[in-house]
């Protein structure tokens, strides 16, 4: 499916409401519990992400410090309950815990992904009321219960395809995306390695020599001069990342790996520091990206246009 544009995306959203509803509809209709519940708008929540060609960053039973929250996708909690069992009274004991609970789980998630509490919002939803929850500048904004309907309905997916994007910069985010699990890290990696091809004296070389100096005074002057080879441990470790571990040239490998970790560290230091000083850091990957010279323009591109998802 191709990219939509914004106005593509919400044109899109509101044909899609009618659908969510008649689902939310059927599902009040015949579910006898909470979860059964959540188990059917959770799977619209999916088809309809896929319809948009957006993937959701979801999470389901997310255990939180101040709780377990139904469905978290990225920056939007949703608190399940039973249908019916909300009303249209912000004064209702079952409703104003309902909202308490979405509460403590923004706070919650504010503090697991150390997000900007302002940045999240959360909403109870029993299938015949919205009722959406934020913080704003020191203090809750509760909204009165919304009547689950079309225009409701379009307002729901919205803030979820809005807030579905932009990963919390947290170890364990980072280690799955950019980890060495991770299929862009065997690309990114392998592209590096396969670069240093026909490099024999020229600044590449002499970058390289010098990262063997360094390695070898870290590591121990049998690892620079060629123990590393012979390792099990790494050998299985470079198959692991798509190289063939047997023929592989074990320092040109930790060299590519390093170069890519490198990379990466520099790119997140940008990310925190655009945070405080604003865009005027826009340019950085690009900036930063050209400075691999030694690259072919089709590795480089891709390379590029991988590290660009850090931009979130």
């Amino acid at each position: 499916m191709f990219a939509m544009d914004a106005t593509q995306m919400y044109t899109k959203i509101r044909q899609l409401a009618s659908e969510f509803l008649d689902c939310n509809n059927r599902s009040v209709s015949r579910a006898h519990n909470e979860a059964e519940f959540e188990r059917d708008m959770n799977n619209e929540i999916t088809r309809i992400a896929t319809q948009l060609g957006t993937e959701l960053l979801s999470r389901e039973q997310y255990t939180l410090a101040t709780g377990r929250a139904d469905a978290v996708y990225n920056r939007f909690v949703i608190e399940y309950e039973s249908p019916g069992s909300l009303r249209n009274s912000l004064g209702h004991k079952h409703t104003a815990h309902a909202v308490q609970q979405v509460k403590d789980y923004i706070v919650g998630l504010a503090k697991e992904e150390r997000r900007d509490r302002d940045r999240l919002l959360g909403v109870a939803f029993d299938g015949h009321y919205f009722i959406f929850v934020r913080y704003h500048e020191g203090q809750w904004v509760v909204e009165k219960p919304l009547e689950v309907n079309a225009a409701s309905c379009e307002r729901f997916l919205r803030s979820l395809v809005s807030l579905s994007s932009g990963r919390a910069l947290i170890p364990e985010n980072l280690v799955e995306d950019f980890g060495s699990q991770n299929l862009l890290s065997h690309q990114v990696t392998r592209a590096l390695y396969n670069a240093l091809d026909g490099h024999q004296d020229d600044l590449t070389a002499r970058l390289f020599a010098q990262w063997r100096l360094f390695f070898g005074e870290t590591a121990g002057a049998s690892a620079a001069a060629g123990e590393l080879q012979h390792k099990k441990e790494l050998r299985a470790f470079a198959r692991g990342m798509g190289l063939p571990g047997e023929q592989v040239d074990m320092p040109r490998f930790l060299f590519a790996l390093h170069t890519y970790f490198s990379f990466l560290v520099k790119n997140i230091a940008r990310l925190v520091l655009q945070a405080y000083a604003g865009s005027g850091l826009e340019a950085e990957i690009d900036r930063a990206a050209a400075t691999l010279w030694y690259l072919r323009e089709d590795e480089l591109a891709d390379i590029r246009a991988s590290l660009q998802e850090l931009k979130g």
